[in-house]
């Protein structure tokens, strides 16, 4: 029988002497009253700084999942400076699933300035098979929304702003938060991250804005600008078919969407930058 190497030989001892005396976790070294001092200092700091954290963010720097909320990545944005966040230069793996979708694993460090904390190696992601990708997601898409959710898992989890609810935020004065609503018995709902609806919304209101805010008029300038015509995916290599666009901004599912259809806008011959005709004007 193969011999394993032994954990607990007579000549190994189960206490570092050199540590208990000169390491740095020498108990000799620490100073209870000092320690617990320290202790409360840094406990007083955090329940501050949360809600004044949560003070300096907008209600879309947040979305409801359930009963809790959960910051965004406009909001890190926002906190960055104040906890004085370094995130390390993340690292991006594509894996490929069993059910023939992929999924994008970043894996990084981060750390607070503010608080000296830091973790080497926080991990986040995404999935094609999210929901709110739809059928033809565009891979760059899914990458970058794995990134975001890596680094918004990372300031959660070094500012302590995990586990709020909806009334913590209004405590401190941010309402109108957005809520997720799920399907009943479907797979992730209706969820779409706060980049695209700040998107959407943004090109809604543009839209809204050229058209004199005539709603009939704005929705078939929408279905104009997300039309496109069958082509092919130069990533999978599939057939894409023709798609008759969309008169309700919610119905786009990605920020290349979004992107497309604002620059086909700006060049749109009658509400474009460069047309003549007034916003509003008939005819």
């Amino acid at each position: 029988m193969k011999e394993t190497a032994a954990v607990d030989r007579a000549d190994v001892p189960d206490v570092i002497e050199d540590l208990t005396t000169t390491g740095p976790w020498a108990m000799q070294r620490v100073d209870p009253v000092a320690e617990l001092a320290k202790f409360e200092a840094a406990a007083e700091l955090m329940r501050k700084l949360i809600p004044a954290s949560i003070k300096a963010t907008r209600p879309q720097d947040w979305v409801q999942m359930g009963k809790a909320v959960y910051l965004q990545a406009t909001g890190v944005e926002r906190l960055a400076p104040l906890w004085g966040l370094v995130f390390g230069a993340p690292k991006v793996e594509k894996e490929q699933n069993e059910d023939g979708s992929y999924s994008y694993i970043v894996t990084g460090a981060a750390y607070s300035r503010r608080t000296g904390v830091g973790y080497q190696e926080i991990t986040g992601g995404r999935s094609s098979s999210d929901p709110f990708f739809g059928d033809d997601a565009d891979p760059l898409d899914i990458r970058k929304a794995a990134v975001t959710n890596w680094m918004t898992r990372a300031a959660s989890m070094l500012t302590g702003l995990r586990g709020l609810t909806r009334a913590d935020l209004e405590a401190n004065g941010i309402g109108g938060v957005a809520e997720v609503q799920y399907k009943s018995g479907g797979k992730g709902g209706d969820a779409a991250p706060a980049e695209l609806k700040a998107k959407r919304t943004a090109l809604w209101n543009d839209i809204l804005k050229r058209t004199g805010g005539d709603v009939e008029a704005a929705a078939a300038v929408l279905k104009e600008i997300t039309a496109y015509a069958a082509y092919k995916n130069k990533t999978t290599g599939k057939d894409v078919a023709a798609f008759a666009g969309v008169t309700d901004p919610e119905k786009i599912n990605s920020e290349r969407s979004v992107d497309i259809a604002t620059s086909k806008l700006k060049v749109h011959l009658v509400f474009g930058d460069n047309a003549s005709r007034e916003p509003g004007q008939e005819g």
